[in-house]
């Protein structure tokens, strides 16, 4: 039996919801194919984490799929160090999770250069890429919360 679902994730087999799967086949065809950046920006409560997680389940099988949230994230908006060290913990436990190659979590969990935070996390990032046997989707749902907008422009 389905029940409606406005607090959480939905799950297709649980819960009411539109059919969506046309949708994730159009944004893998006209954006993540192509290697295009992308948001999903709606009101509250209209399904973007549900995307999000269908489009991430979809692409499990060919991409290293590193999902994150900003949900509980506010400390890291206090400075370009504490950013960039939380980011990198965050993708480090997703690449944990992914079971990626070690020698890519070594080189991704390296000690941070506190003197340049944002040149070292784009250096960490393209080794990341380069080095890696699949391509690297990233997503990360609640970047509203994101209180410093200076340090997400930076991003």
């Amino acid at each position: 039996m389905k029940v409606f679902n406005t607090a959480v994730l939905c799950n297709p087999n649980k819960h009411y919801m539109v059919d969506i799967s046309d949708k994730i086949e159009e944004i893998i065809e006209d954006y993540i194919t192509p290697g295009k950046y992308f948001t999903i920006n709606r009101a509250r409560q209209y399904g973007k984490t549900t995307v999000m997680d269908l489009l991430a389940k979809t692409l499990k099988d060919t991409y290293y799929v590193i999902q994150l949230s900003f949900e509980w994230a506010d400390s890291f908006f206090e400075s370009q160090e504490k950013f960039v060290q939380g980011f990198i913990q965050m993708v480090e436990r997703e690449m944990k999770f992914l079971k990626m190659p070690a020698e890519l979590l070594d080189k991704w969990s390296r000690k941070v250069d506190n003197m340049n935070p944002f040149i070292d996390l784009d250096e960490r990032i393209t080794n990341l890429c380069e080095m890696s046997d699949r391509e690297i989707v990233l997503m990360i749902d609640e970047v509203d919360k994101a209180s410093n907008n200076k340090l997400m422009m930076l991003f």
